[in-house]
């Protein structure tokens, strides 16, 4: 649904149970409960009743049935909202939540953090009920049609494997996905032990949300009389709600204690993707020896196996592809002058002249002086293998951080290739900024795009601040990829690094490669890109995607979302390259949060391995092989090698299928 579209209906505002209040504000007050897990409060009893009502309501519908037959709501009775202005506002950035514990004064109006002004509301509400069919669900939200189970809404319970844990007749008073929302909806709001679902009787406005996806939530109070007891929740991609108790505090107490028992977790006995009946991995999808035998590499290259145990570098892979003439001794005394151990090895060889990429973190030079200065001469004696192996034509170090925050991991020990020390290397500074400037931006993008009531292709829109600083990132990635692509084309060789080499390196190294070997453009050499560059090289999904903890966090941030907006705008650009479409890339973003699939789980292949979590959880990619025609690109030609940005930057887009997918436009 784009995001300017408004849906019409005869429904009148009793039929899917609203409220008309004087104002879309509520003062709330944080409530000084505790968050133990003492779960002595009983469950509700309505959750065994609403379940035999539904078992007979199944028996007697036909396939086709609404979700409103299927499913019984109890009617609140409706009384307008006292209203309280508040005398104190939060001061935390992007986010409606206090911190936990701590009084805190909260306007509901705050949740959408609207960029244009709010219309004034109507006692009549325009709206229309729209179906949409698939294959797994007769009956499907238009802004949930990506994902695979969360879609699943015409009953609370979307497979055998899920069960119901608890349930209560709630109250959606606010939500920042709804353009001119007029609540309050009345509905029944559930935890399974895969999602927390709202379901209404109209059902557009019905809410699904994995629990790996859920950021944060919180109980708060407010001083309106009857929606005193408040619930906030969150996710990680920027959605809020606020859900009213009425005056039942057991009930939102234990609603709690039970949502922070199955969200913050990372056990396979909680994990839902450990229960789950869909197939795992039935083999590797990546083969080192294969890939680098595909690729051309030469008898000058050897695999070291020092690492198989993961001993000398835990986040790096078992084997690695260094230089022939790289004795065990060397490339050992290399890794002890690099970031957790993870020296330069290769990832890409350019079989038309010889060129190479290799990838690593930074060295550890620290602050070089004539008493502190480290000796870093096995790094320098192994790199220089390295540029003998490739002919002596020079390397170009293209560090992706800025120069400043190179500078400054001296002070702790870091650094970067000193020209002086090693003077067969060029250094460039990217100025690709970090993950945390990352995830600010990428939020305020999204709020904005949240609250924009038009589309967001228009002008106005791409000329708001936060757009504009998305795209500087965006447009700084591609000005690297330029240049690396510039320099592997003329037979010169690059290693590419960051801090850790597992964010910023994964991106520059997989777009470089993307761009220059069509291989990587099919759908099965994608899934070997991400392998290779992502999985193996360590790059730290976990983390990343915030799984088990409460986001956002210091190590919670959308890179690998940035790398697949980057694949997007070159899909937009190439039309007939890419063998693989959009819905490919926003269900493979959705599989990393590991609430259907557990391909993206853990955060190096060690871990993985340690695990067994691939032999024990769906696989995203018998996912995507079992329904390949759903991701393929019918225009896509096999015939050109190389794609060359010199000439020909590409245009930048704004991701408005990912940033419209669960957003709603009511009528004024």
């Amino acid at each position: 649904m784009e995001s300017s579209d408004i849906i019409h209906t005869p429904c009148d505002d009793k039929s899917f149970d609203t409220e008309d209040s004087p104002s879309s504000e509520i003062s709330i007050s944080s409530e000084n409960e505790s968050f133990s897990n003492d779960n002595s409060q009983p469950k509700d009893k309505t959750i065994n009743d609403s379940q035999e009502k539904e078992e007979k309501k199944r028996n007697i519908c036909n396939e086709k049935g609404s979700i409103h037959e299927n499913i019984q709501h109890e009617d609140m009775t409706k009384e307008k909202i006292v209203t309280k202005t508040p005398t104190q506002t939060p001061t935390t950035k992007n986010s409606s939540f206090g911190q936990k514990g701590q009084p805190s004064l909260i306007s509901i109006k705050e949740l959408s953090i609207s960029k244009s002004p709010q219309p004034k509301q109507e006692k009549k509400l325009n709206i229309e009920v729209v179906e949409c069919k698939s294959p797994t669900s007769p009956i499907i939200s238009p802004r949930q049609k990506f994902t695979p189970r969360a879609s699943m809404i015409q009953l609370v319970k979307g497979c055998p494997e899920e069960q119901i844990i608890i349930g209560y007749p709630v109250s959606l008073m606010n939500r920042n996905d709804v353009i001119n929302f007029k609540g309050p909806m009345n509905g029944q709001l559930t935890l399974t032990n895969y999602k927390v679902v709202f379901v209404v009787k109209c059902v557009i406005f019905n809410v699904s949300i994995s629990l790996t996806k859920i950021a944060d939530f919180k109980k708060v109070n407010s001083m309106d009389k009857q929606h005193k007891r408040l619930f906030y929740l969150e996710t990680k991609d920027n959605r809020k709600y606020v859900f009213s108790f009425e005056n039942r505090r057991d009930e939102r107490k234990q609603f709690n204690l039970n949502l922070l028992e199955s969200v913050f977790t990372t056990n396979p006995e909680k994990m839902f993707i450990y229960h789950s009946n869909s197939p795992p991995i039935s083999h590797s999808y990546y083969q080192i020896a294969v890939e680098f035998e595909r690729q051309g590499t030469p008898d000058t290259w050897r695999v070291f196996t020092g690492n198989q145990n993961y001993e000398l570098a835990p986040t790096y892979p078992s084997l690695t592809y260094v230089p022939v003439n790289a004795s065990d001794e060397i490339i050992k005394d290399s890794m002890k002058h690099r970031s957790k151990g993870r020296f330069p090895v290769l990832t890409w060889y350019n079989k038309k002249n010889g060129s190479v990429i290799v990838r690593s973190a930074q060295p550890l030079p620290g602050m070089v002086t004539p008493v502190t200065g480290k000796n870093t001469s096995g790094d320098v004696t192994y790199l220089q293998l390295i540029d003998e192996t490739t002919g002596k034509r020079g390397i170009h170090v293209l560090d992706s951080r800025p120069k400043l925050n190179a500078y400054t991991n001296k002070a702790a020990g870091g650094g970067y290739e000193d020209e002086t020390t090693y003077p067969f290397v060029k250094v460039e500074f990217e100025n690709i900024d970090n993950i945390h400037v990352v995830r600010e931006v990428w939020t305020n993008v999204a709020l904005a795009a949240f609250s924009w009531e038009g589309e967001l292709e228009e002008q106005k829109f791409m000329k708001l601040p936060e757009v504009k600083e998305w795209f500087n990132l965006i447009e700084t990635i591609f000005v690297s990829v330029k240049k690396a692509i510039r320099y592997l084309t003329k037979g010169e060789s690059l290693l590419i690094h960051c801090s850790d080499g597992w964010d910023r390196t994964s991106q520059c190294c997989s777009l470089v490669e993307l761009l220059l070997d069509k291989y990587y453009r099919t759908l099965e050499g994608f899934i070997v890109l991400i392998e290779k560059d992502w999985k193996s090289f360590g790059h730290q999904f976990e983390k990343r995607s915030g799984i088990g903890v409460v986001c956002p966090h210091g190590q919670y941030s959308p890179i690998f979302f940035q790398f697949l907006d980057c694949v997007n705008i070159l899909i937009h650009q190439f039309p007939d390259d890419f063998e693989f479409n959009e819905q490919f890339l926003l269900e493979l973003n959705d599989a990393i949060f590991c609430s259907d699939f557990g391909t993206f789980m853990f955060n190096c292949e060690k871990t993985r391995k340690e695990s067994g979590v691939e032999l024990q959880t769906p696989s995203f990619w018998e996912y995507v092989v079992g329904q390949k025609c759903k991701f393929i690109n019918p225009s896509y030609k096999d015939e050109t090698e190389e794609l060359i940005l010199e000439d020909k930057q590409p245009k930048l887009i704004l991701w408005t299928k990912y940033f419209t997918r669960y957003k709603i436009k009511m009528s004024r």
